[in-house]
């Protein structure tokens, strides 16, 4: 790719000025970001580009290794499957202080 774009380039400043802001940083201590370009499937639908945008945060490995993107083409079973392992994960976690209360919510939904 040749030279950043000045698109690219209002984004990185735009980026390491709001992260400065965040960790309350002095400007000559502010982090620097570099913008890569990363081939990602489109979505299937209107409504997935969060669980692709998830997707893409555990899977990145800096590898674009199915067929030149960062991610597969999912479909929209797939996606769905995604999306309710993503929700499973986070209520079943040990760190979710409503853990239990939700387990016990749904056990006693499915027993009527």
């Amino acid at each position: 790719m040749a030279g950043k774009s000045r698109k690219d380039k209002v984004l990185e400043q735009e980026r390491v000025s709001v992260l400065g802001m965040l960790l309350n940083c002095e400007s000559d201590k502010k982090p620097s970001f570099e913008v890569q370009c990363v081939d990602t499937p489109i979505q299937p639908n209107g409504h997935d580009c969060g669980v692709l945008v998830l997707k893409f945060i555990e899977m990145w490995d800096g590898v674009s290794q199915f067929n030149g993107k960062a991610l597969p083409d999912y479909t929209i079973e797939e996606l769905q499957l995604i999306r309710q392992k993503f929700v499973c994960d986070w209520v079943l976690n040990e760190d979710n202080v409503l853990r239990d209360e939700v387990i016990q919510h749904y056990d006693l939904l499915l027993k009527k």
